[in-house]
């Protein structure tokens, strides 16, 4: 099944400070129903370690964690019928998880972060952003990518220099360091900092309020890589998103527009299989193909050593019994 992307699609990230209530995982997914969110990145999960979960309405949970603690931690939500898009995800670390979806025309990788706060040590937040570094740049080329998260990182509306990466519609003046670091990597990986494209008013702007309910900054964001730019629609808070948390949650919209392409058939090569009617080439084949098997290695994946079995069978037809010589018929004759 392939993700639609024509309509747009929500996709959503959410500092939820914590899922260590059972409970919360069911509030969660009501309000992902009620908001209509197909997708969700989640920060601070504080679960342990790393799995999957199915909850009883119909919503499938990725999840990384701390091996020992229940700090950080980041998860990816999406409904069972979004799951039959997934391809394949990674828990990268406690801060870090991501997913990729197969979509129609461009598939998409979604990278969900949490990252150190302003206040955290320099090594931190360099080990941090050098794994994000990395992962970013092991996804699929022709992926959609975004990256999304909590990233503790203002970096207001400021973009002089910086319309490569980023708007004029950022929240306030400020930058902080988490910010500027944000900004280096999206000008390292030409990603665009989504949220600062639209003209929202501040209380659609910002996704952090302190305690005194005064202090507000806008720290989530979503980064796109510039050349799918245009299929994001539009990013904003939905303040009446409630999980009792101080992050509001960060809603993109995004569609993927259909390309033209004017494709032509390929003739496909058809092997010679008059020669299995030998028994002789039919024990060939088989003894080339079970060499072939035998040298899989047991410890990889079902999804590579099923690709290899196809593998083997192909070259080994192509060793024993060769393609089939296309031949035809005349149609210019002496009296043409």
């Amino acid at each position: 099944m392939n993700l639609s992307y024509q309509k747009g699609i929500r996709i959503g990230t959410w500092n939820i400070r914590t899922l260590a209530q059972a409970s919360r995982l069911a509030q969660l997914s009501k309000e992902m129903t009620r908001c209509k969110i197909r997708i969700l990145g989640l920060s601070e999960v504080r679960w342990k370690n790393s799995g999957d979960i199915t909850t009883s309405d119909n919503h499938y949970m990725i999840y990384s964690g701390n091996s020992t603690t229940h700090i950080n931690g980041v998860g990816i939500v999406i409904s069972t019928k979004i799951k039959k898009s997934l391809i394949e995800w990674n828990p990268v670390s406690d801060r870090l998880i991501t997913a990729r979806f197969r979509a129609k025309n461009r598939n998409i990788t979604i990278i969900q972060c949490y990252a150190p706060t302003e206040i955290a040590d320099d090594s931190e937040k360099d080990h941090f952003y050098n794994q994000l570094q990395s992962t970013i740049a092991s996804a699929h080329k022709r992926d959609i990518k975004l990256v999304m998260g909590d990233f503790n990182g203002k970096i207001g509306n400021n973009n002089n220099n910086l319309d490569e990466i980023m708007g004029r519609h950022g929240l306030g003046e400020a930058r902080n360091n988490n910010g500027e670091r944000l900004i280096d990597l999206c000008m390292a990986n030409r990603l665009f900092i989504g949220s600062t494209r639209f003209l929202h008013k501040d209380i659609h702007k910002y996704t952090w309020q302190a305690p005194d309910g005064v202090t507000r900054n806008q720290i989530d964001h979503v980064l796109i890589d510039k050349k799918h730019l245009k299929s994001l629609l539009d990013v904003r808070t939905m303040r009446s998103a409630d999980m009792y948390s101080d992050h509001k949650l960060v809603v993109a919209k995004i569609r993927i527009r259909t390309m033209n392409i004017i494709t032509t058939r390929t003739k496909q090569k058809k092997f010679n299989i008059e020669k299995f009617k030998n028994k002789g080439e039919r024990r060939n084949f088989c003894e080339t193909v079970t060499a072939k098997v035998n040298n899989i290695s047991p410890t990889i994946s079902a999804k590579e050593k099923w690709e290899l079995v196809q593998k083997a069978y192909v070259e080994s037809a192509n060793e024993v019994i060769g393609i089939k010589n296309s031949t035809r018929k005349m149609w210019i004759t002496n009296e043409t």
